[in-house]
């Protein structure tokens, strides 16, 4: 694993990645509430959902075999948040809630796949989020990769030290690597907020201003609209 694998974002000029990423992220809250909506056509509506997202990929010239290797990490996360409705439900209700819950996780993933976390940061400012919670989700994004680097300098210096033993199967380094693991993921944490200080902080990160959507940004953001309206009168 190299740090930069955990960045989300993959460079394109379609007309996904050119749209104006407040206008995505308002799309994205209205999938979420049509995939997620309690529907009579369970089954119809997760794959009129499944066929939106897989188009919306295919408009972002982003192959889904590179989507789908990070959405295996969210799986689990999904089944999870959809178990409780696997019990008392009839099974294709289940089954499809489930599959809603995957779809919304592969429709966030698509949406960070095309827009730089700059952007996202400076769309969640743009439409009103708290100054507080754009700077929390900016440092987190930030030691994010500081810890797989970290993780990553001592995986490569177990190595070095002993190359013929095995990491996972001795547990022994296993505790040694994670007890300095943690001590130097807190070595940068402090720094980083030395650094923050150092540059005046007060509790809100400054983003970058975005232009006004233009008129093909809000001709592509309504006819999806207007698309998931229709699939929700649909299927509901």
């Amino acid at each position: 694993m190299r740090g930069y694998d955990l960045d989300p974002y993959l460079p394109g000029r379609s007309l996904v990645h050119r749209l104006d990423p407040r206008l995505k992220l308002l799309l994205l809250v209205g999938f979420a509430n049509v995939a997620l909506w309690p529907s009579s056509r369970p089954l119809h509506r997760l794959a009129l959902t499944s066929a939106l997202c897989l188009g919306a990929t295919a408009l972002a010239g982003i192959a889904p075999g590179r989507l789908a290797a990070r959405l295996a990490a969210l799986i689990g996360l999904a089944g999870a948040a959809a178990l409780g409705t696997l019990f008392g439900a009839d099974p294709a209700e289940g089954a499809a809630r489930v599959g809603s819950v995957a779809v919304v996780a592969w429709a966030a993933l698509l949406v960070s796949a095309s827009t730089p976390i700059g952007c996202l940061l400076s769309a969640l400012a743009g439409l009103g989020a708290p100054p507080s919670l754009v700077s929390m989700l900016a440092i987190a994004h930030h030691l994010t990769f500081a810890t797989a680097d970290e993780a990553i300098r001592t995986v490569r210096a177990i190595r070095v030290r002993a190359p013929k033993r095995s990491i996972a199967g001795d547990a022994r380094i296993v505790g040694l690597a994670m007890r300095s693991l943690a001590a130097r993921c807190a070595l940068r944490a402090e720094r980083l907020q030395w650094a923050l200080l150092a540059r005046g902080f007060a509790g809100r990160i400054p983003t970058a201003p975005l232009q006004r959507p233009g008129w093909r940004d809000i001709g592509l953001s309504a006819a999806a609209a207007a698309a998931l309206l229709l699939g929700h009168r649909w299927t509901r």
